[in-house]
């Protein structure tokens, strides 16, 4: 397929005012100036539209909490659960995941809930049905959520000793040669050798401080989820070189530690050279609202194109996956929107989704 005559925004590069976009099996080819467009057989006139690449929702529970009333995103029972997989609960079925697509989200992360201490691993999706990656890090919740009034964590100190009780015993179990598997152990194994990250459910920032002392007792790599109260630790975060995704910025302050929840906070932490993504926390905020969520960030100071940022190539990046989806270059995937105004206009909606090349049938 050749997109022509479009409004470019690249996102990693400079803004083609008219320009093509070329993309076959999945994969785009080539992007340049109009004059320099190749010729085709399969041809889309974008007519001066905006084209820029897919929609990602860094941390959704799409397929989990479902439209049915049915929920799969958390298992109660258990609060040490690493072993867990989202992707085992996902049901394509449920529609949240064809209006996210109708309204530009082409890749979610699906994260199982905080009502555990470590809730399971993150899976990576295209909402069109394709399974990116079955785990891009492990979820954990520290604060009000994984905590419960007749059982066992019921204080914050003791929801952050079941974290490092955990990774110490992944860590020794790591080093023994014949030995008996253990799965939650073994869950934590890539956590531990910094291959992948821990992604924390936090508020507070006594919450934040403990997560950054456990990471710094050992070494292993954190995305910071939620962060409400963070904003005065944005040199501290910087320097720490942690990701941080925001949101979502619709909600109500329904327990205390939301009090100081303020849509400016990705605005502020971005200004402060912190690495921000925007989420709806899918079903708080329903996914198809991904857009609007990164406009009120851009009404309350954030740029334009950090917004777009936020929800393209930011999150692609926060969530591991930058080498296929979050900006319009050659090799990656053809997730393309077209929008026939600037794509955070309140009103504005696609007129058209291609993903992974392929059209999507309205």
């Amino acid at each position: 397929m050749l997109i022509i005559n479009a409004h470019i925004l690249p996102i990693n590069q400079q803004e083609i005012k008219r320009g093509f976009i070329f993309f076959d099996q999945g994969k785009i080819i080539a992007l340049g100036d109009m004059k320099d467009a190749p010729k085709w057989q399969k041809v889309y006139d974008a007519k001066g539209q905006y084209a820029l690449p897919g929609f990602i929702d860094a941390h959704t529970h799409l397929g989990l909490f479902r439209a049915d009333g049915d929920n799969e995103a958390g298992e109660d029972a258990l609060s040490i659960a690493p072993h867990l997989r989202a992707i085992d609960s996902v049901d394509f079925s449920d529609p949240y995941f064809r209006t996210a697509l109708k309204n530009g989200v082409t890749s979610a992360a699906i994260s199982p809930a905080s009502v555990s201490v470590f809730g399971g691993q993150i899976a990576m999706v295209k909402t069109s049905g394709e399974v990116m990656s079955e785990n891009i890090g492990v979820k954990v919740a520290l604060g009000d959520n994984p905590k419960h009034k007749n059982g066992t964590p019921s204080t914050r100190m003791a929801v952050v000793a079941l974290i490092r009780e955990a990774l110490a015993k992944a860590k020794k179990y790591a080093t023994k040669r014949n030995k008996d598997v253990d799965l939650a152990s073994d869950a934590l194994l890539d956590i531990i050798n910094r291959k992948k990250p821990l992604y924390v459910h936090c508020h507070t920032q006594g919450d934040i401080r403990a997560i950054f002392r456990v990471a710094d007792e050992f070494n292993i790599d954190i995305k910071l989820i939620h962060a409400t109260d963070s904003s005065d630790m944005a040199s501290e975060i910087k320097e720490r070189g942690v990701d941080v995704i925001c949101g979502p910025q619709l909600c109500h302050k329904n327990k205390l530690e939301l009090a100081g929840h303020d849509p400016a906070l990705a605005a502020y932490l971005t200004v402060n050279g912190v690495k921000c993504a925007i989420t709806t926390d899918h079903p708080e905020t329903t996914a198809e609202n991904l857009a609007l969520c990164a406009s009120l960030a851009m009404r309350d100071g954030l740029a334009p194109l950090d917004a777009l940022c936020s929800i393209t190539i930011n999150a692609a990046e926060v969530c591991g996956v930058a080498d296929r989806v979050g900006s319009i270059e050659p090799d990656k995937d053809a997730d393309i929107l077209l929008f026939d105004k600037f794509p955070l206009e309140i009103c504005a909606r696609p007129t058209a989704v291609f993903v992974g090349g392929k059209m999507l049938k309205r």
